[in-house]
């Protein structure tokens, strides 16, 4: 099936439109690490990058891939650090339920393999705009090895 003159047209009009205009840059972004969990050497720790505006106020999430049979326990532990524009270094330790409940949203991916994802923070808003790092670390070796990924959500609203 081919696309008509007027279609292309159209659709090249709106775009020099919104380049002449300057369409607002989406205000979520989540990243994610995947790490091979045999080739990787450094497997505790996920470093994520993504970016704040001052004038908006987010909520984040954390979600992550794992190997439901090599997680011993019924939480993971992590270390979690952040790290503002300006080098700025604020740090908790968090303890993320593996068990289904209320906002926490479990998927089975295939065999034992299965995906979740947990609220973090709710209405954050910061006073630096620019690049952050969130840092997770994995200080349980035996809980690092289950763990395929880890995943950092960032949506906003002005």
């Amino acid at each position: 099936m081919a696309i008509s003159k007027a279609i292309i047209n159209n659709a090249l009009v709106l775009l020099f439109f919104c380049v002449l205009t300057g369409c607002e840059k989406p205000i979520d972004s989540s990243s994610y690490i995947m790490r091979d969990p045999v080739a990787s050497p450094d497997l505790h720790k996920y470093i994520i990058q993504f970016e704040m505006d001052s004038t908006i106020v987010y909520n984040t999430s954390i979600f992550c891939t794992m190997d439901r049979d090599l997680i011993e326990g019924n939480e993971i532990d992590m270390d979690v650090t952040l790290v503002s524009p300006d080098g700025k270094k604020y740090g908790e330790s968090i303890a993320l339920p593996l068990i289904e409940s209320g906002q926490i949203k479990y998927t089975k991916k295939n065999g034992t393999q299965i995906e979740m994802e947990w609220p973090y923070r709710e209405d954050v808003s910061t006073e630096s705009s620019g690049v952050w790092s969130i840092i997770f670390n994995l200080p349980n070796p035996l809980q690092a090895r289950g763990v395929y990924g880890v995943g950092f959500s960032c949506n906003g609203e002005r």
